[in-house]
This record gives structure tokens, sequence and C-alpha cells, in this order.
């Protein structure tokens, strides 16, 4: 049951890969939620170790949360794309001291961009890059807020429009945001 004003699908991009798994593996309703659920949790919890010298950290880290938070765990184990969406904000933040080197890294504009496209085309929540370019100018850091500003509009675009209909999208999107704190209707009311 959907909303008068959503028009076309919020998670373009989790349904074309999930779409791609079920023909190139001819797996039904099971595999699908495996499939999802297996690889959006070994992507979070296994992203940080290629950025980190001593990958034991973020296992023990890992662990610390999920013994003070248990019901954190469930949350990595529901299989939906926003999964994604906080393994890229994970890549990004293990970025950050990459980010602060006076040197301009094209690789690094370039990775920022592809996680920014990636995110918005799969979990659709392009707003969420305007609060991490606010957390970075909050913490006055100027330059990685200036790249990470410039590689999200760029990667905002391009994820977008990849969807097939870039500003229904991005408008859709926008005001799901704004209803979201508007109605505390149940499916059976809508």
């Amino acid at each position: 049951v959907l909303r008068d004003e959503i028009k076309m699908d919020s998670y373009p991009g989790w349904h074309a890969i999930l779409g791609f798994v079920h023909r190139a593996t001819n797996c039904g309703q099971h595999g699908l939620v495996l499939f999802s659920v297996m690889s959006l949790f070994l992507l979070f919890c296994l992203m940080p170790i290629f950025f980190l010298k001593f990958p034991e950290s973020w296992v023990i880290s890992l662990l610390t949360v999920s013994i003070v938070v248990p019901e954190w765990v469930f949350r990595l184990l529901l299989g939906r794309p926003y999964i994604f969406t906080m393994a890229s904000l994970l890549a990004i933040l293990f970025m950050w001291p990459r980010l602060k080197i006076k040197k301009f890294q094209h690789i690094n504009i370039l990775i920022l961009t592809v996680i920014a496209a990636l995110s918005v085309w799969i979990h659709a929540s392009w707003y969420f890059f305007f609060l991490l370019f606010a957390a970075f100018m909050l913490a006055r850091e100027w330059r990685v807020s200036a790249l990470i500003a410039i590689s999200s509009v760029i990667g905002v675009l391009m994820g977008a429009s990849f969807t097939g209909h870039p500003i229904l999208f991005l408008k859709q999107e926008w005001t799901h945001l704004f209803f979201v704190f508007g109605s505390y209707d149940v499916e059976r009311q809508l």
C-alpha cells in the first residue's frame, strides 16, 4: 500500500540487483532474501577491514556494540537497502584521513562520487549526504566538507539519472522525507 505521492519504485537499484541475481541464478524468493541478508550484512561488516591497519579492532568494536545494544545486530540482518547506505557512510568515514591530505587526489573524489551514486540508486535517501556535509562543516573540516559536497552532488545526480526519471525520483524522495514525520497512519488506514 503506497501513498498517492509515490509514483515510482523507491529502490530501483536494489530491485535491479535482485533482478540480476534472480536471472543469473534462477533462485526463488527464499534465495533472494538469503542473498539480501547475507550480502548486505557482509558488506557492512567487512568493508572497514580494507581501511584499517589492525582489522581486529573493527571486529572488537562490532562485538562491543553487539553486547551493549543487542537489538542493533537484528537491524543488520534485515536485508534492507538502507544497510548499503550504512556501509557507504562507513567507507566515507574511513576515507576521512585520506581526504584531509592537501594534495588533490582524483581517485578519492571518484570513489566518493561512486559511493554517493550507488547509495542513491540503491537506497534512494539522497538527502543523507547533506547531513554528512553538515557534520564535517560543524567539525570545521573545510577541505573534507568541500570534497564531500562536490562528490555528493555529482553522485546524487548520477544515481538519480540511473533511475531513468531523475527529477521525479528526487522530488518523490524529498516529499517522502516530510511525509515520514507528518502522519501516523497505519497500513490499513492508507
